[in-house]
């Protein structure tokens, strides 16, 4: 986010990969979180929503199953 930075871009890739990666293994396939804490997983998920929204105003692509998990109401 900070162009003016030659490593920006790499960091940008490695935080972006990096916190997906992380997304898929603390989330179980219910949408629970994996140390079945709802306040730890309430944390989570408002992270990852802003995280995604900056992305987002920021034309980075997210891909759809990530924001699915995050949305999910059942």
């Amino acid at each position: 986010m900070l162009p003016e930075l030659a490593a920006a871009g790499e960091w940008r890739e490695f935080g972006l990969r990096e916190m997906l990666n992380e997304m898929d293994k603390q989330v179980l396939a219910d949408g629970a979180d994996y140390e079945a804490s709802t306040g730890y997983h309430r944390l989570k998920v408002e992270l990852w929503l802003y995280s995604f929204v900056l992305c987002h105003l920021n034309g980075i692509e997210i891909e759809e199953r990530f924001w699915a998990q995050i949305t999910r109401d059942d």
